[in-house]
């Protein structure tokens, strides 16, 4: 085997030269004649091995080379392979070195915008941003703090702005968000993010904490707004066929708001106001509403199965029909007869009293406070 390595080892050069030649004239463009100094070398160093290759191959059948050129080939190869490792290191290191003299140009640049606000600069922000990151560099180097970074309208540009720890004011208002994702992000600080008016249909915004986020007048259709944390407004929002699924919201607003099958289901909304609300086909199953405000509030088939509603007004709500409750956390065991004392004038409490009972057996829940389960009567 080794004879015949030997004997035809300069076609193993030939393919050699020919996959370094490749190598140092093909990038992600394409064919490109190189012109850095390291890729030009490598190319030269190509061309060499090609033509001494062929110049030995020309003269091989006119002389005996093994007699004349003893292990002519196989120092040949050997030298060759030392210059082509050395290209190869040379090559890294050059590239290294550009990547963190581009990346310290950018950065360098992103402050050539600060307190610029026009559209013009949000874009050459994200695209600097953008940019950034392809490069690789840290989340700490991408400072985009004192950068007017609103009116912002492509959604592609906004995930590359909100992928970020330090960010101004961002405003959003009148934003078409369509199937925008906006996953693991932290926006703790950031004063304020305006998605007044937003068009939020198809978007995915999971795992992230979102502090002060305002979504008055937006729509959210098909959305998913999943393991969210924060204090978020949707005032006057029109939501549809939406998942909080797993969400904190604490003392959040959706006073006047209009839901339609919307998937509230493990969700904290403790302190949180629905205010006017118009609920429809909305379920609260394991989650805690716990001094939630239904004040004015329209309920038709809604279901809390496994919440806990201590001192919820529900019922300050206008209208309530087809409610769903079973192992439901109520204050007391005379939280029926108090509902129906206190609700408003209208409100259907027969269907309660008909499909439900509390359990008068007390119970505790970790902080040591009684509560006890509205349960729904067997058929």
């Amino acid at each position: 085997m080794w004879e015949y390595l030997e004997s035809n080892n300069h076609w193993l050069l030939y393919l050699a030269g020919i996959c370094f030649l490749l190598y140092f004239m093909i990038d992600e463009k394409g064919f490109r004649f190189p012109t850095d100094r390291v890729n030009l070398s490598g190319l030269v160093l190509s061309i060499s091995i090609l033509l001494i290759t062929s110049y030995y191959h020309s003269i091989r059948p006119l002389v005996n080379t093994k007699d004349q050129f003893p292990g002519i080939l196989t120092e040949l190869f050997g030298a060759i392979f030392d210059v082509v490792i050395l290209v190869f290191l040379f090559n890294i290191m050059e590239q290294q070195g550009e990547r963190r003299r581009e990346i310290d140009r950018l950065t360098t640049e992103l402050r050539y915008y600060e307190g610029w606000s026009s559209e013009e600069a949000a874009y050459r922000v994200s695209g600097i941003v953008s940019r950034l990151q392809t490069l690789g560099a840290k989340r700490e180097e991408i400072d985009l703090s004192n950068l007017q970074i609103n009116r912002i309208r492509d959604p592609r540009l906004i995930e590359r702005a909100l992928d970020n720890e330090k960010l101004p004011i961002l405003d959003l208002t009148n934003a078409k968000l369509h199937d925008i994702k906006l996953r693991n992000v932290d926006t703790r600080g950031i004063k304020n993010i305006n998605f007044n008016r937003a068009d939020l249909t198809g978007a995915t915004l999971e795992n992230s904490y979102l502090s002060l986020g305002t979504f008055e007048f937006s729509i959210l259709n098909r959305t998913r707004i999943e393991n969210w944390k924060g204090i978020v407004n949707f005032y006057k929002s029109e939501i549809r066929n939406t998942s909080f699924k797993d969400s904190t919201l604490l003392d959040s607003g959706f006073n006047s708001a209009h839901f339609q099958d919307v998937n509230f289901n493990n969700v904290i909304l403790s302190g949180a106001g629905f205010i006017g609300a118009f609920l429809d086909n909305v379920t609260f199953n394991k989650s805690d509403l716990s001094s939630v405000e239904f004040y004015d509030a329209k309920l038709i088939q809604t279901s809390f199965e496994e919440s806990d509603i201590r001192r919820c007004t529900l019922h300050k709500v206008k209208s309530l029909v087809g409610v769903h409750f079973n192992n439901t956390k109520v204050s007391d065991k005379f939280w029926i007869q108090n509902f129906r004392a206190k609700c408003q004038a209208g409100i259907n409490i027969d269907e309660i009293e008909e499909n439900f009972y509390v359990d008068d057996r007390p119970r505790r829940d970790k902080g040591g406070r009684i509560y006890y389960l509205l349960m729904k009567k067997p058929t």
